[in-house]
């Protein structure tokens, strides 16, 4: 509409230019949501550990894993390092923490902390 010195919105003008900021602000949130979701892993990770040490290593983890990935679901499964490994190489585990890794060609072990003697260190 044309007022004496310039245009001013109708009614009709001035509903649809606050809906559609409404709707603006709408899709700019949903854009962030769809981002966090897809940057926010989830799923179910497995986690294999030993009996006795289980106790103490996975409580703070369960703790970190659920403020951090809220979204992710953590099993344990307490065993023997072999019985951890056979699961590991069935692919029944996510990853497991074992004392005394057998190297395999189908498994990727790494020292957690001070590492661990090469097999040439451990015959000597």
């Amino acid at each position: 509409m044309r007022a004496g010195t310039g245009l001013s919105l109708t009614d009709a003008g001035t509903l649809l230019l606050e809906r559609s900021k409404v709707m603006i602000q709408q899709l700019e949130q949903t854009g962030h949501d769809v981002i966090a979701h897809a940057n926010s892993p989830s799923g179910v990770v497995t986690i294999g550990v030993p009996s006795t040490a289980g106790a103490f290593i996975i409580p703070p983890v369960l703790r970190d894993a659920q403020r951090d990935f809220p979204r992710i679901t953590l099993k344990v499964v307490e065993a023997t390092g072999h019985v951890l490994t056979e699961r590991l190489i069935g692919r029944q585990l996510s990853f497991g923490i074992v004392f005394d890794p057998i190297l395999n060609s189908d498994l990727i072990a790494e020292p957690l902390a001070g590492g661990w003697p090469s097999a040439m260190e451990r015959s000597e």
